[in-house]
């Protein structure tokens, strides 16, 4: 399927289209009297849509306006494996991840239905997109806002509840470092193992992936988080009966 959007707006310089795609980029316009947003729109849209297997390209010219035009491939599914074999489908991709018959990461989708999940993000947008892709692991999603809500989500849960933690590095009331470091502290004062916790920030630095481990992080993801690094994640700490030794 082809999409195209286009405008007869101010259009862009080639310097700036050449970066659009890239996280937090941004381009003056002297005629714009303010601005918003953090320059992510367009990275998240090409992740999502390279992700789909598709793509997007852009062409524009100052004064002139731009026009976006978007590829989606399109497939006929008429069943496959699991309707063949009457199985359900993420024990199909359970099956053929263990016996290592996945090709794709499409054939992972549904694996982890077993899996139950804390998200902590503060961005709603950012939020329901990272819902969406963690849910296509088949885990369960409970959501919550900020570092406090979930150190309470952790302590009222019983142990073993959660098998992974996305935290968001920068959130209100209490932050994903001051949290993580609670959460660790409290399992151990109750002689339990915590759950494995990924930090989720736009920080790529070093000093930054130390800052995360120092709280007790055990895991980094660098947004806008993909499909192939949440299940790269996935694999490296969740087995695919969903839940950890």
């Amino acid at each position: 399927m082809k999409f195209v959007v286009e405008d007869d707006g101010v259009g862009m310089s080639p310097e700036f289209v050449a970066h659009i795609f890239d996280p937090f980029e941004r381009e003056d316009v002297p005629s714009r009297s303010s601005e918003e947003g953090t320059g992510l729109g367009m990275a998240i849209a090409k992740s999502l849509v390279e992700r789909m297997g598709g793509s997007i390209d852009v062409e524009s010219a100052r004064g002139r306006g731009s026009r976006f035009t978007l590829l989606l491939p399109v497939e006929h599914y008429e069943g496959g494996e699991g309707v063949r074999s009457g199985l359900d489908p993420a024990a199909v991709s359970r099956r053929k991840a263990q016996d290592g018959r996945c090709d794709s990461l499409a054939e992972l989708e549904g694996a982890w239905s077993g899996a139950r999940v804390l998200l902590a993000e503060d961005d709603e947008i950012v939020g329901e997109i990272a819902e969406e892709l963690i849910g296509r692991t088949g885990a369960t999603i409970d959501r919550v806002w900020d570092g406090a809500e979930a150190v309470e989500a952790l302590e009222r849960a019983a142990a073993g509840t959660y098998d992974l933690v996305f935290m968001d590095v920068q959130m209100p009331r209490m932050d994903g470092l001051e949290a993580a470091r609670a959460i660790v502290a409290d399992c151990e004062r109750s002689g339990r193992a915590h759950p494995p916790i990924i930090a989720m920030t736009a920080n790529a630095y070093v000093e930054d992936r130390k800052r995360a481990y120092d709280a007790g992080m055990d895991g980094y993801a660098v947004k806008p988080i993909d499909k192939e690094e949440i299940f790269k994640l996935f694999g490296t700490y969740v087995p695919l009966d969903g839940k950890r030794a």
